[in-house]
């Protein structure tokens, strides 16, 4: 198959391109204008055609999607404001969807994320699947999740307009230079750092190369038409276990300072019962004291791979240990099958 990978050059779209090739397709790697493959671990590969186009230019959209099977829709906005974010996730996905109707290319992977799901609701200890209720009131989160839940919509749309969709729902996605992540709690500087949340709860782990290769085999099978689907590996450490292998690495070593989290989550509570009874919702709160915005980040649940791995034939090849190993080295390979 011939795959379309947008932000081909960004995080999760650079092991993307890496993936597609290790399984044997050709790929046409989209990049926005002006953007470099130097030093991306495909640059030169044989079977890669690189592509420069805004996901908001109607004539290079169609040119860059002229040919191809399938398209994995990695680009995304993560942060800024919610028009910024809203323009980089929103409006580029619909100029996509658009211009995929247009050239007929009804073949679509779009990349979702756990933060549309509502932490409120599930007891601590219960499994989260993809069958768990959304958030029903994204006001109250964050602009990511508002977000994503307006580019899940638009994913849907377009099933529903004749679309071939799988949507993947990654947790949290580490790799070279995400290992310290906000999962774990909070810098204190480049050398010392804040843990937060449950000590050994389970954490929705996935590493970049094993996601990578969720999306491509949800391109190129066909039972994952109509599918919603969470990506998690089978390595999912809690936060401790966690921390404790990436401090086996000199390279990566932080000093740790726990916070309790009884006392966290009585803080969180307490400021957001004033902030909704006493000032009416208009503080503005950090997440960290905000409990509807910290059980997101940090309630202990629990996660199942099962389905995607039925769905998909998908097993993660990397633990937890190999891919800090991996991501040390940014060893990304191309030359080969990578499935379990």
């Amino acid at each position: 198959m011939k795959l379309l990978v947008t932000g081909a050059n960004g995080f999760l779209g650079r092991a993307t391109v890496a993936s597609a090739l290790a399984q044997g397709h050709a790929v046409r790697a989209l990049l926005r204008p002006g953007r470099s493959v130097d030093g991306l671990p495909w640059q030169g590969h044989e079977n890669v055609e690189v592509a420069h186009a805004e996901l908001s230019q109607d004539a290079a959209l169609n040119d860059a999607l002229r040919g191809v099977d399938a398209v994995i829709h990695t680009a995304a906005a993560m942060t800024g404001d919610y028009d910024s974010q809203y323009a980089g996730t929103i409006d580029t996905t619909r100029a996509l969807l658009a211009a995929m109707q247009n050239g007929a290319v009804m073949r679509l992977v779009g990349v979702s994320s756990f933060s549309v799901y509502d932490y409120d609701r599930p007891a601590a200890g219960a499994v989260l699947d993809s069958n768990a209720p959304l958030e029903a009131d994204p006001n109250r989160r964050d602009d990511y999740t508002r977000i994503k839940l307006l580019q899940e919509q638009l994913f849907r749309d377009f099933a529903q307009a004749g679309g071939q969709v799988t949507i993947l729902r990654p947790g949290l996605i580490y790799g070279r230079n995400q290992l310290w992540g906000f999962f774990l709690g909070q810098a204190l500087g480049p050398d010392r750092w804040l843990r937060l949340g449950p000590d050994s709860d389970e954490l929705p782990l996935t590493y970049v190369e094993n996601c990578a290769d969720a999306l491509v085999l949800a391109a190129t099978q066909a039972q994952a038409v109509g599918e919603t689907l969470n990506i998690v590996d089978d390595d999912r450490r809690g936060r401790q276990a966690f921390i404790a292998a990436l401090n086996r690495h000199p390279a990566l070593r932080k000093s740790v300072l726990g916070f309790p989290w009884r006392l966290h989550q009585l803080l969180a509570a307490l400021a957001s019962f004033v902030n909704d009874r006493l000032a009416g919702g208009r503080l503005p709160l950090p997440g960290l004291l905000r409990t509807r915005a910290l059980n997101a980040r940090f309630k202990a649940l629990r996660y199942s791979n099962d389905r995607a791995k039925q769905v998909l034939g998908w097993r993660p090849a990397y633990d937890v240990d190999q891919a800090i190993q991996r991501s040390l080295q940014d060893k990304v390979a191309t030359d080969g099958p990578r499935r379990g």
